[in-house]
């Protein structure tokens, strides 16, 4: 998905280079010009998400923040990965008859999927705090509904990494 291959190109990106930070801050103020129709008619829209789409203004938000704030760019790839990978496996799944819907539009195979991406994403050291922090992140991914999930599945992930790379110094 769009989401997950913007995050690969993100990690690329040293959040302490000004051309770095330039060049997320273009994409996410493009990419809100579009969103929230801030462009001429003729500029399609686009393809996935909704138009004033709440859920890819926070997530950009979140990325143009985080830039801003110049911190590594290895915390949001849960953000980046855990996410569409719950969309995808969960729809793959569902589409094959093994797949059951558990909250609202959330299934079973897309919360594990969650699960397993942000455990596999996370920059925190350990396993215990990994799987309760990607288990917090399933969760909230699920609870966030289809507007708020990447909002929400920030909370643990970013907090999570805040606690134990803030918490260093």
């Amino acid at each position: 998905t769009c989401h997950a291959g913007s995050g690969l190109l993100m990690l690329s990106l040293d959040s302490t280079d000004p051309i770095a930070r330039a060049y997320v801050y273009m994409v996410v103020v493009t990419s809100l010009a579009l969103t929230w129709r801030m462009v001429p008619k003729w500029v399609p829209s686009f393809r996935f998400g909704d138009l004033y789409d709440a859920g890819i203004t926070i997530y950009l938000l979140i990325v143009g923040s985080w830039f801003y704030m110049q911190q590594p760019v290895r915390a949001l790839a849960p953000l980046f990965f855990a996410d569409p990978a719950g969309a995808v496996v969960g729809k793959f799944c569902s589409k094959r008859g093994f797949n059951y819907v558990w909250w609202e539009n959330k299934t079973i195979m897309g919360t594990l999927a969650v699960f397993v991406f942000a455990f596999l994403s996370l920059d925190v050291p350990g396993l215990a705090p990994r799987a309760g922090i990607a288990f917090a992140s399933a969760l909230c991914e699920a609870f966030g509904g289809k507007t708020f999930d990447n909002a929400v599945i920030a909370i643990p992930v970013l907090g999570g990494w805040a606690y134990y790379h803030w918490g260093e110094a």
